[in-house]
């Protein structure tokens, strides 16, 4: 699994103050901190890093071209091994003569302590 196609991500609003932190865990995930407390872990904190996953979920109208970018980019990651899929259901839209697509997965993290 390599996830460096991914380096230079940092997140958005839904991790606060934290920003998603490259290069991260020993298995390749990024780490969540901030970008002090990543630049302070000794590589024996980073090799025993908790991990957290957040759940997401959502229903993508593949009509639609935001949709379908935010969809091939979850997938994208899910293939590659940092998001984990929970449930697909795929339904046919009669009326859209596409796809509209119900997805719940999670994305994996390491956590630096919030000491740290």
């Amino acid at each position: 699994m390599s996830l460096s196609k991914y380096h230079g991500e940092i997140g958005g609003a839904q991790h606060g103050d934290l920003r998603l932190q490259w290069p991260g865990t020993i298995d390749g995930l990024p780490v969540l901190a901030t970008d002090s407390a990543h630049r302070d872990l000794k590589q024996e904190e980073v090799e025993n890093l908790d991990e957290r996953r957040d759940f997401k979920s959502r229903m993508f109208l593949l009509w639609d071209p935001v949709d379908k970018a935010m969809f091939d980019d979850i997938s994208d990651k899910l293939v590659n091994g940092w998001y984990r899929l929970v449930k697909r259901t795929d339904n046919w839209d009669e009326q859209q003569k596409h796809y509209r697509i119900w997805m719940e997965w999670y994305q994996v993290y390491g956590l630096v302590p919030p000491a740290k």
